[in-house]
């Protein structure tokens, strides 16, 4: 019968195929010769010579479509075939093939002829326009037959066709705009995607749609025949399809009282859940889960109710239909409960996802009002955890109980307590979806080896123990395999360092009396100075907001890169303003003028600085300076109780500590009294030691901070001495020691930040409750629901497992090879929030760290000062400026010190009056603006010489060659306060004169 459809298919359809051919052929012709492209040449762009062909075999496709049926009814020869002794289904199947046949020849011919005229510029354009030529054949064949099937007139169906393939477009398209928007919206991708690969997929999905609507209505004749053969004739081939089916349905049949029900209770409990979502959807899904599991055979347990189990039915296939079946409604039941959620989290996607343009946007976790689902439970594992684990306890349960209550009591009680325990891993991060669901999988399996002992009423016996402990036992193991994957996954690294050991040997408060004296004086210090400072303050300024110490800062964060401008400052953080955070610069109150004597020399004419400074050195905190700088050196800051988010105030403070320390000394020298200085100096550097002794990084760095504050000053009390070689011996021997003792200064650092990160680590609370506050990026996010989501993550850390975890990842952070830390770096967002503290921040905190204690400038500036110290003191003996280094070996120095750059001495010179390449001083934050420079429109600029220094014939310069490792002569000031140099730069250092005498 099929080759006799085809010929009468190709005797039907041949004028129009050749119609539309040559239709075809003259379109691609025409316009490659319209765009100048030749026969054979190569086309310059045949987008709409591809264009045209791909829409005349769509169009050719639909009223081949159109042809097939509606011809035969026009015709009046449908009447013939249907006479014919044969099943319509036949007669479409081959009306189907034959049109497949012809569009696939309308394809060939014209890919054929756009290969020849050069359409195509290469194979990919070829095969995107075959594909289209496919896709629009198929949508046009399907969409003319289904409407041929249910029209008359050819011309009419074509017509019909060719309007539903509009409307089609529209509404696919507005479905695919919707999606794309949903998608971005779940995803958090860009909400502007396009979505015509969606609107093209859509079209495709829809035409197979359309072909069996098309046979299901060009076939009603054949059912309605079917009805007067014999039932078993009938069905004799598809036995085993209806069975399953019957299965099924009467399973849908048993159920569906029960789905109705649930569904409208299942609505109710969603709104319900969106009060407080995250933790309430766990315990609804367990529910649902066993309400559906536990009466899957609710009705089959006894009396004549037990319609299936007493039908002999395949006990497998009534198996697999009442999971299925049960599995279904439970699932749907849990999409209601979420619906409201949802639909709330749509309906703010507006003022969420696109006002947080720069961070990453996770819709689960705005349904939820929670960041776990974007860091630790992946979104999936925590809206189904608790489904499966209550369906799969709640169908065993069904099965041993005939009373549905005891079965649900039992199974709630079951999967509650095995559910709960992944509660902590999924709190902890990097949980697997094999290690949850393998164990409610099992027991479900279990479940199909009871259904025979079920059926024949003996499911209370020996049999159904033996069959099911095994499955028991395994589940169990599975959970104990799963915890313990969790700790054996994380590299077992030894500890470097014995922190125990490393807190033995720290001093106890009552061992550290200097330490502990120099912390009290610095808060002493602070309190002082906000006194004098509210006594001076209009109303309603708080004391502190008009300029000072920086906010108390945690040890644990890594320092920032630096502030600048006051030496000493650098690499700490700068001022902030209180409304936007940005640095800002006070008005000029009295701190910040003794920063500016630090520059410039003590103001004489400022006599409101020498009475504030009488008052602040008229508190408690000067003489506990003075008696710690006489007690043994010991640690600033106890370290053996600190975490990374202790704060340290004391530790600012130190800095204007310091300050008042050097200035205090410049208006004594002014005054006469040139000793005062030398004091204060044994004073500071006691103090900066005390900051680098066993103290965490940013003590050190505040530390050193001090040292170059002091140095300051004391280039300033250099410049008004007037001989006193006695006061620069003193001075130069502090310095020395000084730098004895601190040459070894970091050697503890990164076991001090250690044992810091241990601390932390053993009391999570606080860094948790920091890490939730700052991904503080999703929509209902409120600080109690922040502080509660870190009690609920630092709780899950003590379970034994958790905890030998979290303790792996840790040594690793600190402890690990550069290949461990880099796995753990690309598996952060799996690992929960201690590898997201770090290794980012701990491994950047711990290099930065490395950095700054090993920078070579760190100890330039104490080693010339030691080299300014010894020049002036020569001077000072012998009446004359040193006119190399050398003389200075042995008397005034053991040896000349070495430039930290290159390991070589300093290198020296006496001034004969020269210019030096020097860059200017940054402008005066405060100075009033200068108005801009007029000049003539389109004058050339001038020239910008570069700025210069006159150096006074006599003075010596000293230099050292800075990062670039090259002496350039000491010619050129490097522009860079941090010693970066240029080739012709090098770090140079004026030793300052002495006064002239009057």
């Amino acid at each position: 019968m099929m080759p006799a459809i085809l010929w009468k298919e190709y005797r039907e359809h041949r004028m129009v195929w050749t119609a539309l051919a040559c239709v075809g052929a003259a379109s691609v012709l025409s316009l490659s010769r319209m765009a100048g492209a030749g026969w054979f040449g190569a086309h310059p762009g045949g987008q709409e010579g591809r264009f045209v062909a791909v829409a005349l075999v769509g169009v050719y496709a639909l009223i081949c479509g159109a042809m097939m049926l509606a011809g035969e009814i026009e015709n009046r020869t449908m009447p013939y075939l249907d006479a014919l002794p044969g099943f319509r289904r036949r007669l479409w199947q081959g009306k189907f093939f034959a049109g497949v046949l012809l569009v696939t020849g309308q394809i060939v011919l014209l890919m054929g002829l756009g290969a020849a005229v050069s359409l195509f510029e290469s194979w990919s354009e070829a095969g995107w326009t075959f594909a289209g030529m496919l896709l629009a054949g198929i949508c046009g064949l399907s969409w003319g037959l289904l409407f041929s099937s249910l029209g008359r007139s050819v011309m009419s169906v074509i017509l019909l066709s060719l309007a539903g393939l509009v409307l089609l477009g529209f509404a696919t398209g507005y479905l695919a705009v919707f999606f794309t928007r949903l998608v971005s919206a779940i995803s958090g991708t860009d909400p502007t995607g396009d979505p015509s690969l969606l609107w093209i997929g859509f079209y495709a999905i829809i035409a197979p749609t359309a072909l069996v609507g098309s046979a299901f209505v060009f076939t009603r004749l054949d059912r309605s025949r079917l009805r007067a053969v014999p039932e078993s004739l009938r069905t004799q081939g598809r036995a085993f399809h209806a069975s399953w089916s019957m299965l099924f349905w009467l399973t849908w049949r048993q159920a569906r009282g029960f789905a109705t029900g649930l569904a409208a209770f299942a609505l109710f409990l969603g709104f319900i859940v969106l009060l407080q979502s995250l933790t309430l959807w766990p315990m609804v899904t367990l529910v649902v889960g066993v309400l559906c599991g536990a009466t899957a055979f609710a009705d089959e347990q006894q009396g004549s109710f037990r319609f299936l189990g007493d039908q002999r039915l395949p006990l497998g296939r009534l198996w697999v239909a009442k999971v299925g079946v049960r599995f279904g409604i439970a699932v749907v039941a849990a999409l209601l409960v979420l619906a409201p959620s949802f639909v709330a989290a749509l309906a703010n996607i507006s003022e969420s996802r696109w006002n947080y343009p720069e961070g990453e946007y996770h819709f689960f976790a705005h349904v939820f009002h929670s960041n776990i689902l974007v860091d630790l439970c992946p979104p999936l594992l925590f809206l189904s955890l608790w489904l499966v684990y209550g369906f799969c306890s709640g169908y065993l349960f069904g099965l041993l109980f005939r009373h549905g209550l005891a079965a649900g009591v039992f199974a709630l009680f079951t999967c509650s307590l095995t559910a709960a325990l992944w509660i902590p891993s999924l709190l902890g991060g990097g949980l697997h979806a094999w290690q949850v669901f393998g164990p409610p999988f099992l027991l479900l399996i279990a479940t199909r080896l009871l259904m025979r002992p079920w059926a024949a009423g003996r499911i209370a016996s020996w049999t159904t123990a033996v069959r099911l402990t095994p499955f028991v036992v395994l589940a169990c193991l599975w959970i104990a395999g799963g915890l313990w994957y969790r700790v054996l996954e994380i590299p077992n690294v030894s500890p470097k360092i014995d922190l125990d050991a490393f807190r033995a040997s720290l001093p106890t408060p009552e061992q550290d009396e200097g330490g502990r004296l120099f912390h009290s004086a610095c808060l002493r210090f602070w309190d002082q100075h906000l006194a004098l400072q509210s006594q001076q303050m209009p109303q309603g300024v708080a004391p502190g907001a008009m300029g000072g110490a920086m906010a108390p800062v945690a040890p644990g964060l890594a320092p920032p890169a630096g502030a600048g401008g006051i030496p000493g400052m650098a690499g700490l953080p700068p001022m902030l303003g209180a409304d936007d955070g940005q640095p800002v610069a006070p008005p000029l109150m009295e701190m910040e003028r003794a920063r500016n004597a630090l520059e410039h020399g003590w103001p004489a004419d400022d006599h409101a600085l020498a009475v504030w400074l009488d008052k602040l050195y008229a508190g408690e905190w000067a003489p506990m300076l003075k008696k710690a700088a006489d007690l043994p050196t010991g640690p600033f800051d106890d370290v053996r109780n600190m975490t990374a988010l202790t704060l340290i105030p004391a530790t600012q403070y130190a800095r204007d500590v310091a300050v008042v320390l050097a200035v205090r000394g410049l208006q004594r020298q002014a005054a006469g009294d040139d000793e005062a200085y030398v004091e204060n100096l044994r004073i500071g550097l006691a103090l900066s030691r005390s900051m680098r002794d066993q103290t965490p990084a940013i003590d050190l760095l505040v530390g050193r901070g001090v040292e170059r504050i002091l140095l300051t000053g004391q280039d300033r009390w250099l410049e008004k001495l007037h001989g006193r070689p006695d006061l620069i011996r003193q001075a130069l021997a502090l310095l020395s020691r000084h730098l004895d003792e601190t040459a070894k200064d970091g050697k503890d650092q990164e076991a001090i930040e250690a044992f810091i990160g241990r601390n932390t680590l053993d009391n999570p609370l606080s860094m948790l409750q920091e890490v939730r506050t700052f991904r503080v990026d999703q929509p209902g996010q409120t600080s109690s629901l922040i502080r509660d989501e870190a009690v609920w993550i630092a709780t899950a850390w003590l379970v034994p497992w958790e905890h030998a975890r979290q303790d792996r990842i840790f040594h690793v952070l600190f402890d690990g090879d550069q290949k461990q830390q880099r796995w753990l770096i690309e598996r952060r967002n799996e690992l929960g929030p201690l590898p997201q503290f770090g290794p980012n921040d701990i491994m950047r905190s711990l290099d930065d760290m490395r950095n700054l204690l090993n920078k070579p400038g760190e100890l330039c500036d104490a080693r010339v000062m030691q080299l300014k110290l010894a020049l002036r003191w020569y001077q000072a003996d012998n009446g004359k400026p040193a006119e190399n280094l050398d003389v200075l070996v042995p008397k005034y120095l053991p040896s000349i010190p070495l430039d930290p750059y290159d390991g070589e001495p300093y290198r020296y010179r006496l001034s004969r009056g020269e210019v030096i390449e020097w860059p200017s001083d940054p402008p005066d934050p405060n100075a009033r603006a200068m108005p801009p420079m007029g000049g003539q429109p389109g004058a050339v600029p001038a020239a910008v010489q570069p700025p210069t220094r006159k150096i006074p014939a006599g003075q010596g310069v000293l230099w050292c060659v800075g990062e670039d490792k090259v002496d350039d002569g000491g010619h050129r000031q490097g522009r860079s306060p941090k010693g970066e140099t240029t080739p012709g730069e090098d770090v140079i250092f004026l030793v300052p004169l002495p006064p002239k005498v009057k």
